[in-house]
């Protein structure tokens, strides 16, 4: 009994071990095949992607009617040297820019007028393919095809059309050749995960063979040179007849087994085959073949031992284990595979522009935030650089933005203008974080742009409203305290003219007849009275200069009259106080236009204020001269001089140097308004200058010589 069921728990043991041999085998290859076969898709897919690229950019080209114009004319006028170079440079920026090997001009007879290379590309161009491109007026890629040197190449063949009364004619061929070696087969022969033997390659059929059509991982140089057998039994190459999907088991052209996938590429005679060794495939079973070789081997010696129970009690528990395991890692793969989509869908519908990019700069990503932002659509945008969103001046600030992030570190609120397609600019701010891959490595970056156009505009009119109102704040302070200022000054100087004629009339009234102290009276009262006529007659002044409605009586006028006059009244004061008072006129000097009145009045407050703010013992000069179409009459004393930061103020009404509280010198604060204003309204310009306190000031004025029509005209304006 015992031995039948040890015999009983062998066979089982035994039959255990190989049904989990073969369906170790079975899921691993239909791990395998689907590996294989998506891997055959994505290349397709890619290739596809590659070859709608390469025609929509020819695509461009044919439908540019600028660049057809400037190749008919230049086919009229091949022989123009200027023309030919520019049109050659233009070929050479294309090829550069887009990765071409040559380029070449064929006219519609197909012979070769104009190429970037000196190579034989003319001598290998498809008749069908430039036939069929200049028939259906529509760009063709031609097939892979080896030179007379031996080299590799496609070639896209594109009509450059002309519209005119006939409608599109074809009017040249443009050539772009294409060297595989530098994207497609790259594309084609890279593999997704570390392999021993794995490889992808396309094929093609040619007669009753399979011609290889790039270089295969195991035998160089086997790019259209390698060819097999169209119906070899168990090899690969026997399913391109079909053009169709499929995986499956064969013999290739090492003769080694493999599992292989194809799929055929649309729009090519290519069929796509990813394939991998069998004995690669199927190590890891072999593997675990022994395992379990081992494990009944041990198993039937438990047995043997008569430890059945505690085997089968582990045996649960081990697959129980496993189990859970399973389970749990079908759990976290849901979950990863939840998270995904949330995430995906929190990035579809932000807001933010969230943008991938690579190392160099190169968009890899683009979600409808970002085309809602710059106008651009994923198609548009992706594969081009970062930079181009970047306007020419700010362009070399993407290299400061990136180099902290190629180290691994996040860059925050960045605030910056990008460019929109529309050509508007966008005030944004970027948070960028490194993209790093299993191995830590930084592989790229992700931007999120937000869009602070908005705020930024609103914290510009914010602070324009702020300074605004501080200035109409500082405006109104300065003018109520100005407005004060001469209502006591006002009330001062009106105030020191009354009272000697108040006191003087009443000396005169209580004092008796005595004729010396009458006469000392009324020229007191005469002079104060004349003081005060003339402080109303400022303040008239100023209000028919707010209102508009100061006369002048314009006349011919000459100044040195006036302006000795207006000294006369000076001379006995000048002497009182020991002042030089020199006076230079040139001669024949011209006469103005003019009232003469007012500008005796310019030059009474002028030379009045030089008098005032002259010590005893200084010194006042007036000039007067020619300076070309124009009379020039300067005043200069050594008196006190202006400060610097009252002199741009010194022709306001009511400023004055000292305040009220503080001030030595009598005054409304309105006599060099009223000069500055007469002056104007005789055509002239005044000036002040000094060097500072204490260092005298000089008030230069410029009147303009008036001939006789001019002079008719101004009386008239002026008078009005």
């Amino acid at each position: 009994m015992v031995i039948l069921v040890f015999l009983g728990l062998s066979l089982v043991i035994s039959l255990a071990g190989f049904l989990i041999y073969r369906s170790g085998k079975v899921e691993i290859k239909k791990n395998i095949e689907n590996d294989l076969a998506a891997i055959a898709d994505l290349k397709v897919h890619l290739i596809e992607t590659w070859r709608g690229e390469r025609l929509a950019d020819a695509s461009v080209i044919r439908d540019n009617q600028l660049i057809a114009g400037r190749i008919a004319q230049w086919l009229k006028k091949p022989e123009d040297p200027a023309f030919t170079g520019s049109l050659l440079i233009w070929m050479v920026a294309l090829q550069r820019e887009n990765g071409y090997q040559s380029v070449l001009l064929l006219d519609p007879s197909g012979k070769p007028r104009l190429g970037t290379r000196s190579d034989n590309l003319a001598d290998s161009c498809d008749q069908e393919c430039l036939s069929a491109a200049m028939h259906s007026r529509n760009v063709v890629l031609s097939d892979l095809y080896r030179t007379r040197e031996g080299r590799i190449y496609l070639d896209l063949y594109t009509p450059l059309l002309q519209e005119n009364e006939r409608g599109a004619q074809v009017i040249a061929v443009m050539v772009l050749r294409i060297d595989p070696y530098k994207f497609l087969f790259p594309l084609i022969q890279s593999w997704p995960t570390p392999s021993r033997s794995a490889e992808t390659l396309i094929v093609r059929q040619e007669g009753n063979r399979v011609l290889f059509l790039n270089d295969l991982r195991h035998r160089e140089g086997s790019a259209l040179t390698l060819s097999a057998p169209l119906q070899a039994p168990q090899s690969p190459s026997m399913w391109v007849g079909t053009m169709q999907r499929g995986v499956a088991e064969g013999i290739d052209y090492r003769g080694v087994p493999v599992l292989a996938a194809h799929c055929p590429v649309p729009g090519t005679p290519w069929v796509m085959v990813a394939k991998v060794d069998a004995e690669e495939i199927y190590a890891p079973i072999r593997e675990r073949a022994r395992t379990t070789f081992i494990v009944v081997l041990l198993l039937m010696a438990v047995v043997g031992t008569g430890v059945s129970i505690g085997w089968k009690h582990q045996a649960t528990q081990f697959y129980r284990k496993q189990l859970e395991s399973e389970r749990e890692r079908q759990a976290l793969a849901r979950q990863a595979a939840e998270s995904f989509s949330q995430l995906a869908a929190i990035v579809e519908s932000s807001g933010d522009g969230i943008i991938g990019v690579d190392l160099v700069g190169a968009i890899l990503s683009w979600n409808p935030g970002a085309a809602r932002m710059f106008g651009y659509q994923a198609e548009e945008i992706l594969r081009k650089p970062f930079l181009s969103l970047f306007a020419p001046a700010r362009s070399g600030a993407w290299a400061g933005i990136m180099q902290p992030v190629k180290e691994g570190n996040c860059l925050h609120d960045y605030e910056t203008t990008l460019l929109a397609k529309n050509g508007s600019v966008r005030e944004v701010s970027l948070t960028i974080s490194p993209i790093r891959d299993s191995m830590g490595q930084v592989v790229g970056a992700s931007t999120i742009a937000r869009d602070i156009t908005e705020r930024k505009r609103a914290e510009a009119e914010r602070a324009k409203l702020l300074e605004r109102e501080q200035e109409a704040r500082q405006q109104a302070e300065e003018a109520s305290r100005m407005k004060d200022d001469f209502l006591a000054t006002v009330s001062h100087e009106l105030r020191t003219p009354l009272n000697p004629i108040l006191g003087w009339a009443y000396n005169l009234r209580t004092g008796g007849q005595d004729a010396n102290l009458l006469q000392e009276g009324l020229e007191s009262i005469e002079r104060n009275a004349r003081v005060l006529s003339q402080l109303v007659e400022d303040l008239l002044d100023v209000s028919r200069i707010v209102t508009g409605k100061l006369k002048m009586n314009v006349q011919p006028v000459d100044l040195q009259h006036v302006i000795e006059a207006a000294a006369e009244n000076f001379h006995l004061a000048a002497r009182a106080k020991r002042i030089e008072w020199v006076l230079h006129f040139d001669a024949d000097i011209p006469r103005v236009a003019g009232d003469p009145e007012r500008l005796q009045q310019v030059f009474w407050n002028l030379l009045s204020n030089a008098l005032k703010f002259t010590p005893e013992g200084g010194r006042i000069e007036v000039r007067l001269r020619r300076a070309d179409s124009h009379v020039e009459a300067s005043i200069t004393d050594s008196g006190e001089g202006i400060p610097p930061d009252f002199l741009p103020r010194v022709f306001d009404r009511f400023s004055q140097a000292d305040s009220f509280v503080t001030r030595k010198h009598g005054g409304l604060g309105v006599g060099l308004a009223i000069v500055r204003h007469l002056v104007e309204l005789h055509g002239g310009t005044i000036r002040a200058e000094s060097a500072g306190t204490g260092r005298g000031a000089t008030f230069s004025l410029q009147l303009p010589v008036i001939t006789a029509p001019e002079y008719a005209a101004r009386a008239t304006s002026a008078t009005e």
